[in-house]
């Protein structure tokens, strides 16, 4: 999971992949923004790993996800009894993507040649303001949802003091604020012509 031992986890399975000498392909999911040093901790370390993947000789392929669809889950609380998305994102327009459509990627990479080498930046086909998202929220339950843009700072202690890690908690801040700043605004087709 992100965290800063996340390097360390992850170099422990590169390391024994390559012990292992069975030439094993590897397929990593990351963020994206991994070559921008403004997009945060979390794409940074995601960068380090990817860096330390190609040094191991095996032969990798990164995906680097945009907002996963399914992270909407964590506002499922303040969503239902509140009718508030709060989310520190500014006027993010973002390229969400579907979890499954992630794994179609990652098992093309893996069964088909050509992919060695490469980083993907895995999105979905539009980008959305959370305004939008809040929108379709309210169709789906059937009463207002709105979008609610929270300070960092406040977005910080509420998740530290729901149980997340401040490192984590600084990260997806850090992540959101790029996000706001165009960093995942753009759909790619990778999930069509990879997946």
């Amino acid at each position: 999971p992100a965290g800063p031992d996340q390097r360390r986890q992850e170099g422990a399975v590169i390391g024994a992949a390559v012990r292992a000498g069975t030439g094993p392909r590897v397929v990593k999911i990351g963020a994206m923004g991994l070559d921008d040093p403004t997009a945060g901790r979390i794409a940074v370390q995601h960068a380090q790993i990817r860096d330390d993947l190609a040094a191991s000789g095996l032969p990798w392929t990164v995906l680097a996800m945009s907002q996963l669809m399914d992270n909407l889950f964590l506002y499922t609380q303040p969503v239902t009894t509140m009718g508030i998305l709060p989310v520190p994102a500014g006027d993010a327009r973002i390229s969400w993507v579907d979890p499954d459509d992630v794994a179609a990627v990652a098992v093309a990479t893996l069964t088909t040649p050509g992919h060695a080498g490469r980083t993907y930046d895995v999105t979905g086909p539009e980008a959305l303001h959370h305004t939008e998202v809040a929108a379709r929220l309210s169709a789906a339950f059937g009463r207002q949802v709105s979008y609610v843009d929270v300070a960092p700072e406040d977005a910080i202690a509420g998740m530290v003091a729901a149980g997340v890690p401040e490192w984590v908690a600084a990260g997806v801040t850090e992540t959101n604020a790029w996000y706001a700043a165009g960093g995942a605004a753009e759909p790619t087709d990778v999930v069509t012509t990879v997946g």
